[in-house]
């Protein structure tokens, strides 16, 4: 568990380097994109 918890804050600090900017999902990440559309449709967003 304490892999998984290093390996996410890693990603956010990425995330939130000056660095970093939005862009589109690769199509490596087809099911992060499937969940993100699943999730707003339940939302209603």
């Amino acid at each position: 568990q304490r892999e998984d918890t290093d390996a996410s804050i890693a990603v956010q600090q990425g995330w939130a380097s000056r660095g970093a900017s939005p862009t589109w999902l690769s199509h490596l990440e087809k099911t992060t994109w499937q969940f993100h559309r699943w999730y707003a449709e339940r939302m209603q967003l």
